[in-house]
């Protein structure tokens, strides 16, 4: 249907129901324009990713083989993944079958990862803070400690946060020490990990499939269902 175009003086002896019922068919054009233009984007996007993996199967090695549908490598591969396969966030132990229990000195409630450097961070308060809030006295607790992993570049290693906690000698009082923000509640995950897998992803188009498989050379067991929760 070919467009009608009107000028000024069309427009200046339309009455004002005339005007409202061209504004709303206007727009109601415009609003299919948009939702067709989305739909070809959409369509677009994913015959150019069809297309990437495409060559990438080409100029690959031969021996690599997929084992999973070829629309779970497309650009929206962690939603289809999280929505197929949701999985758990890992434990440190689940995420590096090296972690052993090691005993140390009565006191302390300490965890080794064996084979891996561990860099153990303290979060205390000052004395300032707590003559503040304990002005009768204090007895120091033990640490609440939990762990974090962190990534470097070929690098994996271990944070231990030991949070202190405190309890007053004559009241009924238990103050902790500040922890630091976390990128997700009870996930391993630091910002470096987190980083490095958009990264992969998004920057380098390697799959989570992928990406999984050169965690587990490395020793480290993270699935891509829980790179797609992240």
């Amino acid at each position: 249907m070919k467009e009608i175009i009107f000028n000024e003086g069309q427009l200046n002896r339309f009455t004002k129901k005339q005007i409202i019922e061209l504004f709303l068919s206007q727009q109601e054009q415009l609003q299919k324009q948009t939702t067709q233009l989305e739909e070809l984007n959409r369509k677009f996007d994913l015959i150019y990713e069809q297309l990437t993996m495409s060559r990438t199967d080409r100029f690959a090695q031969k021996t690599e083989k997929f084992d999973y549908d070829q629309l779970t490598l497309c650009f929206n591969e962690a939603e289809v993944t999280i929505e197929t396969d949701c999985a758990e966030e890992p434990l440190i132990e689940e995420v590096i079958p090296a972690y052993k229990r090691k005993k140390r000195p009565k006191g302390k409630r300490d965890e080794d990862l064996s084979g891996l450097p561990v860099r153990e961070e303290y979060h205390e308060l000052s004395e300032k803070q707590l003559s503040e809030l304990f002005p009768n006295g204090y007895w120091r607790l033990p640490d609440r400690i939990y762990k974090k992993l962190d990534f470097h570049p070929a690098t994996f290693e271990v944070i231990e946060h030991h949070v202190a906690y405190y309890s007053a000698k004559n009241e009924d009082k238990i103050i902790s020490a500040e922890r630091p923000s976390e990128i997700l509640k009870n996930s391993i995950v630091t910002p470096s990990p987190l980083a490095a897998v958009l990264n992969f992803k998004y920057v380098n188009a390697m799959p989570l499939y992928r990406l999984e498989q050169e965690f587990k050379r490395n020793d480290i067991h993270i699935s891509r269902q829980t790179m797609s929760s992240w």
